[in-house]
C-alpha cells in the first residue's frame, strides 16, 4: 500500500477537490452553477440547478459545480467552495458583500438579487473590481437561511406565498427597510408568510427564516 508523506499533501487554492462528490446530472450542469441534490440514482446523489425560486432545489445543501457536465453523466463535479476571479464585481457594495443564488433557474449567482425573490446567500466578495474581481463560493456555509423583501402596497400587511407548507410554523424575523412604520408580528401559516405593520404602508421589509 502507497504511503503520503505530509509533504507530498498540497494545500487547496482555489477549490477543494479532496473533497469532491461524485453525483448524476438530471439536467445539463454548467461550471459554477449552484447545484443541489434531489434524488438518488444507485449509490450516487442526482442533482440539479439550484433556483432561488423554487424551494424544491434549495431547501438543502447546496454545493458548486466545479466543471460543466451532460445530463445523464455521472462525475465528482460538486465541490463544497470554489473561489471564481477574473470577473466584474462592481455592482457590489465592496469586499465582504454578499453573493447570491439567480432566480432564473440557471444554478448562476448574483450581486443583485430580485427584491421580491427570496435572498439565498451563497458566498461573498473577496476582490472588487469591474475585471479583476472575484468571489467565493462556499453554499454548505449558508444553507438553511432564508429570506428575502416584500413590499407594502397602501395595507399593513404583505404576504411571501411559498411552493408548500415546508415553512408553517417556522420562526421569523423583519424589520421594514426605511419609513417611521414597524414590523408587529411576522408568521407562517401552511404556506404563507404574513408580516404585519403597525400601519397601512408602502415600504418594503426584510425577512429571514429561522430553524
Amino acid at each position: 500500500m502507497a504511503r503520503w508523506k505530509q509533504r507530498q499533501i498540497l494545500p487547496c487554492v482555489d477549490k477543494q477537490r479532496s473533497a469532491a462528490i461524485k453525483v448524476k446530472a438530471t439536467e445539463a450542469l454548467t461550471e459554477n452553477a449552484l447545484i443541489m441534490a434531489t434524488g438518488v440514482s444507485g449509490s450516487h446523489m442526482t442533482v440539479e440547478l439550484a433556483d432561488a425560486d423554487d424551494f424544491t432545489e434549495v431547501g438543502g445543501t447546496l454545493w458548486v459545480c466545479d466543471y460543466a457536465v451532460a445530463s445523464g453523466v455521472t462525475a465528482p463535479t460538486a465541490v463544497p467552495w470554489k473561489l471564481i476571479t477574473g470577473i466584474d464585481t462592481s455592482a457590489s457594495t465592496g469586499v465582504g458583500a454578499p453573493v447570491y443564488l439567480a432566480s432564473d433557474g440557471t444554478g448562476t449567482y448574483t450581486l443583485t438579487p430580485t427584491a421580491a425573490k427570496p435572498h439565498i446567500k451563497v458566498g461573498h466578495v473577496v476582490a472588487d473590481h469591474a475585471t479583476l474581481g472575484a468571489i467565493l463560493l462556499n453554499p454548505g456555509d449558508h444553507s438553511g437561511v432564508l429570506g428575502g423583501q416584500v413590499a407594502f402596497s397602501s395595507a399593513a400587511t404583505a404576504t411571501v406565498t411559498f411552493p408548500d407548507n415546508r415553512f408553517a410554523g417556522r420562526p421569523v424575523v423583519a424589520t421594514m427597510n426605511a419609513g417611521s412604520n414597524y414590523i408587529k408580528k411576522a408568521a407562517i401559516a401552511t404556506d404563507t408568510l404574513t408580516l404585519t405593520a403597525d400601519s397601512s404602508n408602502s415600504d418594503t421589509a426584510t425577512y429571514m427564516i429561522l430553524g
